[in-house]
């Protein structure tokens, strides 16, 4: 503003003066002018005066002195005087011989271009015999003429008297527009610059450092008004900067907190999973095991009866020999032992089985990331859920040649016996399940189709919410879907995805990329 301010004083000072300038040039130019026209008109008179006497008389001599004492004016370039002779025409009167002809010595020789002049800068003066009239002409009649005066009258004086002071004025008004320039910079420089540095410097060390101090610049003009808002930003800066420095602390203490509790809420569903699968677990060894016992006893009554045979031999008594063959029955004892023996090798194989397949669902000796078969590993967690799925449908397996995926298999076994286990709690009585598995460019992709209930789709946009559930209290903790979406689309940059229609079942699909790249696109939206 303020620089607006000067800028427009000095456009308005050297407006005024140049005004003035122009006022005063043609003041006296006019003045000049018509000086000159006043000198030109005395000088008519004094050559009618002066020059009738000596025309009166043809004293050349006397005609010469005046002539040349007019020539020292700075208004005359040339004067030439011509005498009329009979027979002449009188209003020309210059078809004589001239008398006397001078040129002023700031003028060029006397030619016929002299006189090629305008008719303000050339004067032709009619002469008079003095007993013809007044003194200045004015009675005299055309034929009274004695003769006329040719006077070249030169504007030049006139124009350097205005050239000299135009440039006075030109000077002038340069001399004050460089001294008002030098003030108005000497006040720009304290006002204006000095303090835009400071501004500046204070912005630069805002840059860096978001805690810098407060200008001390003062002032009731429009930079103070700037630095009270400068000091304002930086004070308001500064109480931002401690409130979220505050609020960065609570936030990390909150989500240390909130890290904690979902791990504990992640350890609570997995002692929930494994509290339900190890019911069925111990249902499926203890079936086995128990036919095993069953065939030791057996086996045991059996061994029982060889050894007396074996007693009766070693005695050597026939009859004892022949009654412990009896009593053993040992046509029986040879066809059943090998069946009893093949029975429990099959129950001790089914128990090593489970066990395996605990082994490989768990993945107890695998820590990270690896390249797994997920086929195998859909295998091993349909045999650890087995018990929740056999009394409840029928699997069909469209399982197709997939490659090995880079993932953490005991977290896609979780995700598989999350959808299992969901699958069948959807089926009311008996049903089907699905398990489909293919590869599509650089995915493999797996479906987990069920007959059940199905969801409307008000239930399809909240499933993988945490707590969200649709069982009963007590019977599920609204966690196993929102866990599985994580590992699938967090963990493993994946997609996890639901159809359903209600009456007609629902298909969970699961797509994971062959090569690790990190999350996906849809890791922050479900």
């Amino acid at each position: 503003m303020r620089f607006k301010l000067n800028l427009l004083l000095l456009l308005l000072v050297t407006g005024i003066l140049l005004l003035s300038s122009a006022f005063s040039y043609y003041t006296l130019r006019e003045d000049l002018f018509s000086r000159f026209d006043g000198r030109k008109q005395e000088l008519a008179r004094r050559l009618q005066v002066n020059l009738a006497n000596p025309l009166w008389n043809f004293d050349e001599n006397q005609i010469t002195a005046v002539v040349e004492a007019e020539m020292d004016s700075l208004d005359v370039a040339a004067i030439q005087i011509y005498q009329r002779t009979p027979g002449s025409d009188g209003a020309a009167g210059t078809d004589g011989k001239a008398l006397v002809s001078r040129t002023s010595k700031r003028s060029a020789s006397p030619d016929d271009s002299l006189w090629r002049a305008t008719a303000d800068e050339t004067l032709r003066v009619p002469l008079y015999a003095r007993s013809s009239g007044a003194a200045d002409g004015s009675a005299a009649r055309q034929d009274d003429q004695a003769g006329v005066a040719l006077i070249r009258l030169s504007r030049q004086h006139v124009e350097t008297v205005l050239a000299e002071q135009v440039r006075n004025r030109i000077v002038e008004i340069v001399v004050l527009n460089v001294l008002l320039v030098l003030a108005l910079s000497v006040l720009m420089s304290r006002i204006v610059i000095e303090p835009l540095a400071k501004l500046a410097r204070a912005f630069k060390a805002l840059a860096r450092d978001a805690r810098a101090r407060e200008l001390d610049i003062k002032g009731g003009d429009e930079f103070g008004e700037v630095v009270d808002a400068f000091n304002l930003i930086v004070g308001r800066l500064l109480t931002d900067i401690n409130r979220r420095i505050a609020a960065e602390k609570k936030l990390l203490a909150s989500n240390e907190e909130l890290i904690a509790m979902q791990s504990q809420l992640l350890q609570s569903e997995k002692m929930a999973a494994i509290g339900q699968l190890a019911a069925g677990v111990a249902h499926e060894i203890n079936n086995p095991i128990g036919f095993v016992n069953s065939n030791l006893g057996t086996l045991k009554t059996y061994s029982g009866h060889l050894l007396a045979i074996i007693d009766a031999y070693e005695r050597g008594i026939a009859a004892s020999t022949e009654q412990a063959r009896q009593a053993a029955d040992l046509d029986f004892l040879r066809e059943d032992l090998p069946a009893l023996l093949v029975e429990s090798q099959d129950g001790l194989n089914r128990v090593t089985k489970i066990v395996q397949d605990l082994k490989d669902y768990s993945r107890v000796n695998d820590v990270g990331r690896q390249q797994a078969d997920l086929n195998a590993a859909m295998e091993s967690t349909l045999n650890v859920v087995w018990n929740e799925l056999k009394y409840k449908a029928e699997v069909i397996r469209e399982l197709g040649d997939i490659p090995k995926v880079d993932c953490v298999p005991a977290q896609i076994n979780q995700v598989f016996t999350n959808l299992l286990v969901n699958a069948a709690q959807a089926i009311p009585e008996h049903g089907k399940i699905v398990i489909r598995s293919r590869c599509e460019g650089e995915q493999v992709c797996f479906e987990i189709e069920d007959n059940g209930l199905g969801m409307s789709e008000d239930v399809q946009r909240r499933i993988f919410e945490p707590f969200f559930t649709t069982k009963p209290v007590g019977k599920g903790t609204g966690l196993g879907l929102s866990i599985s979406y994580d590992i699938v689309v967090k963990k493993h940059g994946g997609r996890l995805e639901v159809s359903s229609e209600p009456g007609k079942g629902s298909c969970f699909r699961v797509s994971l990329p062959l090569e690790f790249k990190g999350p996906s696109a849809d890791s922050d939206s479900k």
